[in-house]
């Protein structure tokens, strides 16, 4: 038998000199280090911005930034004197300010600078981790902040870091006095409140309005990216409103916008998406594949009981996106839909050249035109559901669609879809509903499509016009179903 250590005495030797000689040289701590803002100074010894400098460059392993500013627990104001760089995973701990009871005491002034906050890695001089591998922010929280004028992002979430969370801030605003509110996006056109392409974040419980988009995810839309930005959750966010969610601050463009490259992604549940000038949610490059937007009231207020609308759509999915769910399986977890100007959700446009994929988008147990208890109509929204331009195998199912103030449902130039147990005029209890159009119309070669399949028949309620009506061109065949 081969004796490895002669004795206890001898093994626990041995031991310590293996620790020895694998313990990192490069100057870094291991452990736990706690770091404690005490002034609202723009630079120097207790400032935000020092602990951030010093937890990057002589932290450990995961840091602590608290705050023990005196404030009497009202809010204290920091102008930054620059960009937050995140280098090593850390916990920007703004709830540990004396008085938090869940309103962000600690508000940051960007000063103009791009971001306020980047979760980065690979920055210059910051240590290895005590494993020896490089250093990126992945794992740190941003939490507890008020943060307003900067001129791209609240919070930027670079590739290099992942797994991060963004939890309890106000982003994009700034409250002067009870519901009076600056702006970012006055003076930075071109703004969101977190902007990430990375994956494996959770953006939650956050109020993010007075921006351009509320949340971004990809690179830009033009772009041919290869990269993929993978299984991020939004939940619980008001994107678009005060923080009380009953009121509008709004938007100047979308809630939560997927550019190329966001894939498999969770928007939903919770979330409010509403008072923005475009859409609640924009999934607009054929890379967008897999999300799902699940149990979020969109163009409602939080109480889910009053139109807060959109400008345009409540969910727009185009340019070749695919395999996307709006909604779910399961009737629980199905979207609130409804008072946003133009439509509810559309689905459209085959991809950019050369991709032509506009195919496999599932609409599903959604309430759309109703308040969140499905019992009253929420009036404003124009159309319910449209299915267009050269759409394909879309499946609208299960949906309850009402109060449209024109069709409940538009098929307009797609094919070899499928539209299956839907109540369209008429709520779940089988109360009428109007839409003031049709329940679903057929134009401009909707050809080919279930319109009305036998084993899971459309219920039509109450619709101005009628059921079913197809325009008089003849360009619409091979429709199955009564019509």
């Amino acid at each position: 038998m081969l004796v490895l250590f002669s004795s206890i005495a001898t093994r626990a030797a041995a031991l310590l000199i293996f620790i020895f000689v694998a313990a990192p040289l490069s100057g870094a701590v291991p452990g736990i280090k706690t770091y404690v803002v005490t002034n609202t100074a723009s630079s120097g010894p207790g400032s935000l911005n020092d602990a951030v400098f010093q937890a990057n460059y002589n932290g450990g392993d995961f840091n602590y930034i608290n705050f023990n500013i005196p404030s009497s627990g009202s809010v204290v104001d920091i102008t930054l004197s620059d960009t937050l760089y995140v280098a090593r995973p850390m916990n920007l701990n703004g709830i540990s300010q004396p008085g938090y009871a869940g309103t962000p005491l600690v508000r940051i002034n960007a000063n103009g600078f791009a971001s306020a906050i980047v979760l980065a890695g690979n920055v210059a001089g910051v240590p290895p981790l005590s494993n020896g591998a490089t250093s990126t922010s992945s794992g740190s929280t941003v939490q507890g902040f008020q943060i307003s004028n900067y001129s791209s992002n609240a919070v930027t979430i670079f590739k290099e870091t992942q797994g991060n969370w963004v939890q309890n801030n106000w982003m994009g605003f700034k409250q002067t006095a009870p519901g009076v509110f600056v702006r970012n996006v006055v003076a930075y056109p071109i703004c969101r409140g977190v902007g990430m392409a990375s994956s494996f974040n959770t953006i939650r419980h956050n109020v993010i309005s007075g921006v351009d988009n509320g949340i971004t995810i990809g690179d830009d839309i033009s772009s041919p990216s290869g990269n993929s930005y993978v299984t991020n959750a939004m939940e619980n966010n008001f994107i678009g409103t005060d923080p009380t969610g009953a009121l509008k601050i709004g938007n100047d463009s979308d809630g939560i916008f997927l550019g190329a490259g966001a894939a498999y992604n969770f928007i939903g549940p919770g979330n409010v998406l509403s008072g923005m000038a475009s859409s609640g949610v924009e999934l607009l490059h054929p890379t967008n594949h897999g999300n799902i937007v699940i149990g979020n009231l969109i163009g409602l207020n939080a109480a889910g009981n009053a139109a807060i609308p959109n400008g345009e759509l409540g969910v727009l999915v185009a340019n070749g996106a695919e395999y996307n769910d709006i909604g779910s399986g399961n009737p629980l977890y199905g979207n609130v839909i409804s008072g946003n100007i133009l439509g509810g959700v559309v689905i459209g446009q085959s991809g950019y050249a050369p991709v032509d994929s506009p195919y496999g988008n599932w609409v599903e147990n959604n309430l759309i035109g109703t308040d969140k208890t499905g019992t009253s109509v929420i009036p404003g929204q124009g159309m319910g559901i449209v299915v267009q331009n050269n759409s394909k195998t879309i499946i609208v199912q299960h949906n309850i669609i009402v109060g449209e103030t024109n069709n409940g449902i538009v098929v307009n130039d797609s094919t070899e879809s499928g539209f299956y147990g839907n109540r369209i005029g008429q709520s779940a209890t089988g109360v009428a509903m109007a839409n003031a159009g049709y329940g679903i119309w057929l134009a401009n070669h909707a050809s080919y499509n279930y319109i009305q399949a036998g084993w899971d028949p459309n219920v039509f309620g109450t619709n101005g016009l009628g059921p079913i009506g197809v325009d008089a061109s003849g360009t619409c065949v091979g429709n199955v179903g009564p019509y």
